[in-house]
This record gives C-alpha cells, structure tokens and sequence, in this order.
C-alpha cells in the first residue's frame, strides 16, 4: 500500500486537475537517477546529483579505493527515497495545495477514492446526506498549520517546525 500526496493547482490555473503523488521507493530512481531526476524535471536535484558524482568520482581517482560502486549505489538510493518529496517540494514552489493524503494499493483506487470523498463534500453543503453525517473515507486532510507533514522527507528534522 502506498501513500498518495493529494496535490490542489493554484486558482488561476488553467490545468483545473487534482495531482497525486505517491510516496514510496522509486526503483527506476536507484537504477537511473539521472534519467529519473530529469524525467521529472528536478532541475537542480539533476545538478546535485552531478555535483555528488562528480565528487565521488574524484575521490575515487584520489584515493584508489573501490567503493565507487558502494558510492553512486548509495546516491541512487537517496535519490530512489527522496525523489518523491523532491516533486512534491516542486509543486509547492509551482502553487499547489497540499490539500491531504491517500492511502491506496495503486493510482486508479487513489483517484477512485479522491472521487468518491469529493462527491460526499459536495453532495451538500454541510456534509450531511438524510439527517446521517458522511465524511470523506479515504483522504486524510492536511490542517493549514501542518501541510508539511503529508509528505515527509529523510532528511527533514524530527519534532516539529516553527
């Protein structure tokens, strides 16, 4: 099961979709990190990453070692964790909402989901159908103050923020 980030464009946008992100461990990102960051257009992670092997490779021309290997294996794996945050983090520069999560099996059950919690809140509009309160079943909403948690990153502290 994954955890979709629930992403809202900005009111003047033209493009009115909702985008859903989903939060796991992304094999082609460990296998083909610079593809990957450029198939998505992370821009600067693409420098980063550059930057990262370009210095790996220095210090292995330095030091004769062989952990070369061990070395881009281990940027790939924080690119194949971290690259989701790094979309999401995109898209909030963009002016998207960070309106929830979804906990789903795949994209097609999340945007079900996403679907059906819609047409509850917008059935009425108090949220209640015949008398019986109906809340949304599966996203989870982000409170204003605490959007940032929906997608957590590894490298964000622990506790909470200012």
């Amino acid at each position: 099961m994954s955890r979709y980030v629930v992403l809202e464009p900005p009111a003047g946008a033209s493009d009115g979709d909702v985008v859903l992100v989903a939060d796991r461990f992304r094999w082609l990102g460990l296998i083909f990190p610079f593809l990957w960051l450029l198939w998505h257009r992370l821009w600067l992670a693409t420098l980063g990453y550059l930057v990262a092997v370009g210095a790996v490779f220095a210090l292995a021309q330095l030091s004769g070692a062989g952990t070369l290997q061990i070395s881009l294996l281990a940027i790939g794996a924080l690119v194949a964790l971290e690259g989701p945050h790094w979309i999401v983090a995109k898209l909030r520069r963009a002016g998207y909402t960070d309106i929830g999560t979804i906990d789903a099996d795949t994209l097609d059950d999340a945007e079900a989901m996403l679907a059906q919690d819609r047409m509850v809140l917008s059935g009425t509009p108090d949220g209640v159908r015949g008398g019986v309160a109906s809340a949304p079943m599966g996203l989870t909403p982000s409170p204003a103050d605490r959007a940032w948690r929906a997608s957590r990153s590894l490298l964000d502290p622990i506790g909470d923020r200012p």
